[in-house]
């Protein structure tokens, strides 16, 4: 008996998001650290990407991107979006 199965397979993305400037204070900054640390540890136990908008993106952090100190205005959903699309560190598929 053959059997064939439909395999999808897919890939998981966990993106941090940025946070305004005015919002990541030291003991926030601090604890974004923490997470970028603990988050990479899982992602390389359990093969998903994580991206750290916080981290590796600074130019995102402008206070013109954000409705509110840790809320994406739709200008700041749009660059974020460009970001992503754009990203090496995700395998899109071709």
């Amino acid at each position: 008996m053959l059997i064939l199965l439909n395999l999808a397979i897919f890939l998981l993305v966990f993106v941090n998001l940025p946070l305004s400037d005015s919002y990541l204070d030291s003991v926030r900054w601090s604890a974004e650290e923490d997470f970028h640390r603990w988050m990479l540890s899982r992602a390389r136990e359990n093969g998903f990407t994580f991206l750290n908008f916080n981290l590796y993106q600074p130019q995102l952090a402008k206070n013109e991107y954000f409705f509110d100190p840790s809320h994406l205005n739709r200008y700041g959903a749009a660059a974020v979006a460009r970001y992503i699309a754009a990203s090496s560190g995700i395998s899109w598929p071709r």
